[in-house]
């Protein structure tokens, strides 16, 4: 697979030439408050590419702490980058790193995984999950019946690849989009959803007991010493 995500640019605008003119569209049409944020580093995906459990999510939100991990924190902006070309680290999903609990990333993840946590601790959460972004730019705009942008298909790939390797998939949020753009999920047999349409957390309530139990299972073997 050719990883569009090595050649990002590392200047003020960590922007792919490939999406530059759509994001740069929707930024001239959106409120301020709703943009794509082109100067921070973008989150197409969190978590080892391998990882036994697929979360879809819609785009990674905004907040305004967001700069003094990802631009200012040296050492946690190097495994952003690292985690974007797939390098073996002992926390691939970041926002999970309790080296960093005043991160919203951590705040946000430690809600929405409370029981798998609990469970089986943070750093085989780490290691178990993989995100994967509909939109890889932080924003807080909707993007409802928004086309994605090029970079995607690189998204696209990296779920195929888990589904012939019969990973689980879960859609935590934008179901109609991800099944709109990857038609395949719609027959996927392990493609779990979340039952509520406001709350994301991954729980027996919310995706089902048998559901749940399957993923604590997965996410339990295969971790790396």
């Amino acid at each position: 697979m050719n990883n569009p995500w090595k050649r990002l640019p590392q200047a003020e605008q960590f922007l792919l030439p490939e999406d530059a003119a759509k994001v740069t569209a929707f930024n001239e049409r959106c409120k301020a408050d709703n943009k794509m944020h082109t100067e921070l580093p973008p989150e197409p995906y969190a978590g080892r590419m391998d990882a036994p459990v697929v979360l879809l999510m819609r785009r990674p939100s905004y907040h305004s702490d967001d700069v003094t991990y990802m631009l200012k924190d040296a050492e946690f902006a190097a495994i952003m980058q690292r985690v974007r070309t797939f390098e073996e680290l002992e926390n691939p999903f970041y926002h999970l790193n309790e080296k960093y609990p005043k991160n919203p990333g951590f705040h946000y993840w430690n809600k929405l995984l409370k029981e798998p946590i609990r469970e089986v601790g943070l750093r085989v959460c780490s290691q178990g999950f993989l995100v994967l972004q509909l939109f890889p730019y932080k924003t807080n705009a909707g993007l409802r019946n928004k086309e994605v942008l090029s970079s995607f298909s690189f998204t696209k790939e990296i779920l195929h690849e888990a589904i012939r390797r019969n990973a689980i998939v879960i859609q935590m949020t934008a179901k109609r989009e991800w099944k709109l753009n990857v038609p395949e999920l719609k027959k996927y047999k392990r493609c779990f959803k979340c039952n509520s349409k406001s709350n994301f957390a991954i729980t027996p309530r919310n995706i089902g007991i048998e559901e749940y139990e399957q993923v604590l299972a997965a996410i339990s073997k295969n971790i790396p010493a």
